[in-house]
């Protein structure tokens, strides 16, 4: 279902529901129930009410004060809990007084009237202050319940929740989407994970760089599997010009944690990573250190020509790699949170284990992954539609990138809003998974296409979408050298997940349709409708929509919000 078509009533009825589930226990969630000797965790709760409540039934009575006042009408199905909780009236926020608007902002006492990047300051808000506390003893720090088309619910523009930075955090607007985050498989007992928490607290300390932290998020959501944490040298040289470890295992890319000061680990067995990409740097995993291992800059670069194809230093992936550090640790972790993806993209984000467990409650039997940075445009829209006709798939996963990328491309949060308008008016009905993976782009072309092909295997798809100059960045490889190098490079048997190989596809003038280059016959260039991406950017910016043929008119509006203000 999307999100776009539950009622206001639809979900906070569901939202009532979860937020009454004590302690989790309910409706077998085996980690946390299996563990009695668990102290049960304290937990609050915010409730923003968009339409206000009825005074006279809600509030009692001012005059009377202390603990035996009497309860109105709206609050009598709470008597036997009166002595648990405290009555608070009285208290306004004089810049947000505008009736169901300020409940936006009722966590923060923030200015609603103020102008977004001029005027306007949030700080964060009272219920991430309580997470900060109380969210160490639990699976998550906090769950956050929000309401789709929240302007037309009464509620108002933006998230109640404020992270420090003062920025918006999202919520789950779709109820299935929060009960499967609550009662997904936790292969870490509370208990342990507690226990983790606490050790981790005083152990040395690493302050990762943004890769080893994604790898770190890879290895914890299961998309790396069978791995259980960093590569040794040998390995990662090994795995960069072969594609096997030095033990055979077949892999694309080296999974390493590269860092250049160990001043603070260099005799340490056991280390806590802590995630450079969350404000206060928490702790994102445990890790034993197996080695510490100086790396020459002769191997960087054998290693960085050999995962990039190149030593150019304007290219993106080589510029992250080859400063990354020449301390390479290695060893297992164990993995105690997915840094931020979770909080930013709930609604998006999914471990492989919770997308393999959705495609087999949905039924799929044949599914196709779909890789993607960028929002979808017409041909990726067909080309999607193309692979589960021809191959004929129960339906596909579009799987999108939510880490870091280069300057210039589009924000996940905006890629998210555009593919699901794209596949909420343009697919049939349940045949298609929005999800996300917290993973850094790295630019590597044929590699990370393998590399793809690894976790998409992992999460439980039977095919891969691998088009025109896939995962790949500017000139620095051939149109479809990430198709090749499965034919040339992966060893019979390596993977077993197919890969569906696509031509680059374009609206065809002459037949009124997208189609495939080389299926079009009797077509040159002129015959389709072909923008580089530079000029759909340009265009995209003066507020100018692509072509119809070029990009969906829904889609297009929210890219051109988005550069508009970028612009502004």
């Amino acid at each position: 279902m999307s999100s776009s078509h539950l009622s206001r009533r639809h979900f906070l009825r569901a939202a009532g529901t979860l937020i009454a589930l004590p302690a989790l226990t309910s409706m077998g969630f085996k980690a946390f129930a299996a563990e009695k000797a668990v102290t049960q965790p304290k937990r609050m709760v915010f409730l923003g009410f968009g339409y206000g409540v009825t005074n006279e039934t809600w509030f009692p009575s001012l005059q009377d004060t202390g603990a035996d006042y009497a309860l109105p009408a709206g609050l009598a199905p709470l008597a036997e809990h009166k002595k648990d909780f405290t009555i608070v009236q009285g208290l306004s926020n004089k810049f947000s007084d505008e009736a169901h608007w300020g409940s936006t902002f009722w966590l923060t006492g923030a200015n609603r009237y103020s102008e977004p990047g001029q005027s306007f300051h949030n700080g964060i808000s009272a219920d991430q202050v309580a997470a900060a506390k109380l969210g160490m003893d639990t699976r998550y720090g906090s769950i956050r319940l929000d309401c789709a088309n929240a302007v037309d619910s009464g509620h108002g523009p933006g998230s109640m929740a404020w992270d420090a930075r003062g920025k918006p955090m999202a919520g789950h607007e779709n109820p299935v989407a929060a009960y499967h985050r609550l009662f997904s498989d936790e292969t870490m007992p509370l208990a342990q994970r507690q226990a983790l928490l606490q050790e981790a607290e005083s152990l040395p300390s690493l302050l990762l760089n943004s890769a080893a932290a994604a790898n770190a998020v890879m290895l914890g959501a299961g998309y790396f599997n069978p791995l259980t944490g960093y590569m040794n040298l040998a390995d990662a040289l090994s795995v960069s010009e072969s594609l096997h470890t030095t033990e055979g295992l077949f892999w694309p890319v080296p999974v390493i944690n590269l860092t250049k000061d160990i001043s603070g680990i260099s005799s340490a067995s056991r280390i806590a990573l802590r995630d450079p990409n969350t404000e206060g740097h928490p702790i994102i995993a445990v890790m034993d250190v197996a080695a510490i291992e100086e790396v020459s800059p002769e191997q960087i670069q054998s290693m960085a020509a050999d995962i990039f194809g190149t030593l150019d230093p304007e290219h993106p992936g080589v510029a992250t790699f080859t400063h990354l550090g020449n301390h390479l640790i290695s060893g297992d972790i164990q993995v105690l949170n997915l840094s931020y993806f979770q909080a930013d993209f709930p609604d998006t984000f999914r471990t492989a284990t919770e997308i393999r467990d959705e495609i087999a409650q949905r039924g799929w039997k044949k599914v196709v992954a779909f890789q993607t940075r960028n929002p979808m445009h017409r041909a990726h829209e067909e080309l999607c539609h193309m692979a589960m006709e021809r191959l004929g798939a129960d339906g596909i996963v579009v799987h999108m990138l939510l880490g870091k990328l280069k300057q210039g491309d589009i924000p996940a949060s905006v890629r998210d809003d555009c593919i699901r308008k794209m596949v909420e008016l343009y697919f049939p009905e349940n045949s298609v998974m929005v999800t996300g993976y917290g993973f850094d782009m790295l630019y590597a072309g044929p590699r990370e296409a393998v590399l793809h092909a690894v976790f998409r295997q992992n999460m439980g798809c039977t095919h891969l979408i691998v088009g025109r100059d896939h995962a790949g960045v500017g000139d620095y490889y051939g149109a479809f050298d990430a198709q090749t190098i499965f034919a040339e490079k992966v060893p019979a048997g390596a993977l077993e997940i197919e890969i569906f190989n696509a031509d680059h596809t374009a609206f065809s003038k002459k037949l009124e349709r997208v189609v495939m280059m080389n299926e079009a016959e009797d077509h040159t260039k002129d015959d389709f409708i072909l923008l580089s991406g530079t000029k759909v950017r340009q265009m995209l910016g003066d507020g100018i929509a692509p072509p119809p043929e070029f990009s969906r008119p829904e889609v297009a509006k929210i890219l051109m919000d988005y550069y508009q203000l970028e612009n502004a």
